[in-house]
């Protein structure tokens, strides 16, 4: 409170019975004006560390947590490694009807070989 009397009075006395001087003064541009007239440079040390650090770990927890993790390992993950196995797998469909036919031969004899095993037992 005594500082606001203070400051009260000191700028009636500079704008209201003196107005020249506060002229002067701005017109000097010394270090207390700028100081005064910068507002203590509390937007500057608020930018400096809260902005920039809350933006510098929102960068990091969207890059490495988002991008890298969630959607690496997730759906871009699984649509990679399904298009991986797509065009592996590709390899083995020729299109040729005696190929699937001669698959579906292999895969009834391991059946029946599985059966006469499992029977004898």
């Amino acid at each position: 409170m005594v500082l606001s009397v203070i400051g009260l009075l000191v700028a009636a006395y500079y704008y209201l019975l003196h107005p020249a001087y506060a002229k002067a003064i701005a017109d000097n541009n010394g270090v207390l004006y700028r100081f005064v007239y910068n507002k203590w440079y509390v937007d500057e040390v608020y930018q400096a560390t809260f902005v920039k650090g809350a933006r510098a770990l929102g960068d990091l927890l969207w890059h490495t947590g988002d991008e890298k993790i969630i959607d690496g390992g997730g759906p871009n993950g699984v649509a990679w490694l399904s298009a991986r196995a797509g065009r592996g797998l590709a390899v083995l469909q020729s299109g040729y009807l005696y190929h699937y036919a001669f698959v579906m031969l292999l895969g009834v004899a391991g059946l029946l070989t599985y059966a006469l095993l499992a029977w004898k037992h």
